[in-house]
Protein backbone atom coordinates (compact mmCIF):
# COMPACT_ATOMS: atom_id res chain seq x y z
CA UNK A 1 0.00 0.00 0.00
CA UNK A 2 1.46 3.29 -0.87
CA UNK A 3 0.53 6.21 1.14
CA UNK A 4 0.73 9.77 -0.37
CA UNK A 5 1.25 12.75 2.33
CA UNK A 6 0.27 16.17 1.24
CA UNK A 7 1.28 18.91 3.81
CA UNK A 8 -1.73 20.94 4.76
CA UNK A 9 -1.93 24.13 3.85
CA UNK A 10 -1.89 27.45 6.35
CA UNK A 11 -4.71 29.35 6.56
CA UNK A 12 -4.34 32.81 8.92
CA UNK A 13 -7.63 33.87 9.55
CA UNK A 14 -7.92 37.50 10.47
CA UNK A 15 -8.67 38.58 14.01
CA UNK A 16 -11.08 41.35 13.07
CA UNK A 17 -13.58 42.98 14.84
CA UNK A 18 -15.85 41.00 17.06
CA UNK A 19 -18.69 40.97 13.76
CA UNK A 20 -16.47 39.93 10.99
CA UNK A 21 -13.36 38.39 12.81
CA UNK A 22 -15.55 35.59 14.54
CA UNK A 23 -17.22 34.65 11.25
CA UNK A 24 -13.32 34.49 9.87
CA UNK A 25 -12.74 32.37 12.64
CA UNK A 26 -15.49 29.88 12.69
CA UNK A 27 -15.15 29.38 9.13
CA UNK A 28 -10.81 28.84 9.91
CA UNK A 29 -11.81 25.91 12.20
CA UNK A 30 -14.11 24.23 10.38
CA UNK A 31 -11.67 24.14 7.93
CA UNK A 32 -9.24 22.94 10.54
CA UNK A 33 -11.17 20.17 11.90
CA UNK A 34 -12.02 18.97 8.97
CA UNK A 35 -8.54 18.40 7.53
CA UNK A 36 -8.42 20.84 4.90
CA UNK A 37 -6.28 23.29 6.30
CA UNK A 38 -4.13 23.94 9.41
CA UNK A 39 -5.90 27.62 10.83
CA UNK A 40 -3.86 30.28 12.42
CA UNK A 41 -5.84 32.34 14.08
CA UNK A 42 -4.43 36.39 13.92
CA UNK A 43 -5.48 37.09 17.26
CA UNK A 44 -3.52 34.46 19.22
CA UNK A 45 -1.22 36.58 20.42
CA UNK A 46 1.37 39.47 20.03
CA UNK A 47 4.35 37.04 19.08
CA UNK A 48 2.82 35.26 16.52
CA UNK A 49 5.56 34.84 13.63
CA UNK A 50 3.88 33.47 9.91
CA UNK A 51 4.90 30.23 9.02
CA UNK A 52 7.20 30.69 5.63
CA UNK A 53 5.53 27.18 4.43
CA UNK A 54 3.62 26.61 1.22
CA UNK A 55 1.11 27.25 0.52
CA UNK A 56 -0.50 30.16 2.96
CA UNK A 57 -3.96 31.37 2.46
CA UNK A 58 -5.43 34.70 4.42
CA UNK A 59 -9.06 34.50 5.27
CA UNK A 60 -10.86 37.80 6.10
CA UNK A 61 -14.07 38.57 7.65
CA UNK A 62 -14.50 41.86 5.31
CA UNK A 63 -13.11 43.70 2.68
CA UNK A 64 -10.30 45.36 4.68
CA UNK A 65 -8.09 42.46 4.23
CA UNK A 66 -6.29 42.35 7.63
CA UNK A 67 -5.24 38.75 7.33
CA UNK A 68 -3.11 39.43 3.58
CA UNK A 69 -2.24 42.67 4.61
CA UNK A 70 -0.55 41.17 7.98
CA UNK A 71 1.13 38.66 5.73
CA UNK A 72 2.74 40.91 3.35
CA UNK A 73 3.69 43.22 6.50
CA UNK A 74 5.79 39.71 7.18
CA UNK A 75 7.01 39.56 3.48
CA UNK A 76 4.68 37.06 2.97
CA UNK A 77 2.69 36.40 0.01
CA UNK A 78 -0.61 34.40 0.30
CA UNK A 79 -1.05 32.34 -2.58
CA UNK A 80 -5.06 32.64 -2.49
CA UNK A 81 -7.50 34.99 -0.50
CA UNK A 82 -11.16 34.95 0.76
CA UNK A 83 -13.47 37.41 2.29
CA UNK A 84 -16.57 36.40 3.67
CA UNK A 85 -18.73 38.24 2.22
CA UNK A 86 -22.38 36.14 3.21
CA UNK A 87 -23.14 36.64 6.95
CA UNK A 88 -26.76 34.47 6.68
CA UNK A 89 -27.61 31.95 9.12
CA UNK A 90 -25.23 28.87 8.09
CA UNK A 91 -23.08 30.92 6.00
CA UNK A 92 -19.54 29.88 7.83
CA UNK A 93 -20.41 25.55 7.03
CA UNK A 94 -21.32 27.00 3.17
CA UNK A 95 -18.21 29.62 2.69
CA UNK A 96 -15.89 26.27 4.29
CA UNK A 97 -17.08 23.80 2.16
CA UNK A 98 -16.36 25.88 -1.16
CA UNK A 99 -13.31 26.87 0.25
CA UNK A 100 -12.44 23.10 0.93
CA UNK A 101 -13.79 22.05 -3.14
CA UNK A 102 -11.91 25.06 -4.26
CA UNK A 103 -8.67 23.98 -2.51
CA UNK A 104 -9.52 20.36 -3.44
CA UNK A 105 -9.63 18.91 -0.14
CA UNK A 106 -11.90 17.34 2.13
CA UNK A 107 -13.82 19.77 4.46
Amino acid sequence: MRVVLRPLPVLYACQGCAEFGQLAREVGALLDRGGAVEMVWLGAGPELKPKPRFPIYALDGCAKACALRWLEGHGIAAQRSYVLADRSPGSAQRAAQQIAAELGRPG
